[in-house]
């Protein structure tokens, strides 16, 4: 086996230990690796290798820049070579999401999972993409144990569970660098709009203009090519309305 580790600031156990590996199933050039904080923030975080570990750059943007900080766990996105996960235990740690290989980190924690959650490890089920398994120690009882969250699959719908009434979910996560999905469930079969509105009302994406039938309904929205700032999306059908705000932070 080659050794690697020279292409990396030091690893020596008092200094910056490396504490997960990540392989990607798409490419398996493509890895990732969580190195601990322990004596130099600027060292620290994940670094990726696009070339089998020949080299290593550093993606750390966005995670706590504190001594001491754990990045204990870190895992590609099956199928993927861009999405990324990592567990952090720090201040302001919890779960972190990148969806461009890296170049920005942002919070995904949500429910049981937040920036104080002592995050042990990450897996995604083995059969698919759609189920990630987070480890949290907790501080408190009630916080300790395994947690789930699962994707509902972009786009689907569902005409086995017809909702009982019309609704617009909350974008999940939020805020979200660059991209977000959105839910929505249709009593009834008819033309249904959904669009993307700044904070003067302007429209700036369509994401749905079409007759949709009724059941769960779910899109996804990338706003890699609008600004950092505050957005609302609006979900219309038949004498149904209703809209939600989201926050973008690039």
């Amino acid at each position: 086996m080659d050794e690697y580790e020279q292409r990396l600031p030091s690893t020596a156990a008092d200094i910056n230990p490396i504490r997960h590996i990540s392989i990607s199933t798409a490419d398996t050039s493509i890895a990732i690796l969580s190195m601990f904080q322990n004596t130099a923030t600027a060292n620290a975080g994940v670094y990726l290798t696009t070339n089998g570990g020949t080299s290593w750059v550093q993606r750390s943007t966005g995670f706590p820049t504190v001594l001491g900080t754990l990045v204990r766990g870190c895992l590609i996105r099956p199928g993927s070579n861009t999405e990324f996960y990592a567990g952090v235990i720090a201040p302001t740690g919890g779960i972190y999401r990148t969806t461009n290989a890296g170049l920005s980190w942002t919070s995904f924690n949500g429910g049981p999972v937040t920036a104080t959650s002592i995050i042990r490890s990450i897996a995604f089920r083995t059969s698919g993409d759609s189920t990630l398994y987070i480890a949290n120690a907790g501080t408190a009882t009630s916080d300790q144990g395994v947690f789930e969250y699962s994707w509902i699959p972009v786009g689907i719908h569902d005409p086995g569970n017809i909702p009982l009434e019309y609704s617009l979910q909350q974008n999940y996560p939020n805020p979200f660098n660059p991209t977000t999905i959105i839910s929505f469930q249709l009593a009834a079969n008819g033309f249904t709009s959904l669009k993307v509105l700044d904070v003067l009302g302007r429209e700036v994406a369509i994401l749905v203009n079409e007759k949709l039938n009724a059941g769960t309904h779910v899109v996804n929205f990338d706003g890699s090519k609008l600004s950092s700032g505050v957005y609302y999306y609006k979900l219309s059908t038949g004498s149904f309305t209703e809209t939600r705000k989201m926050v973008l932070i690039k």
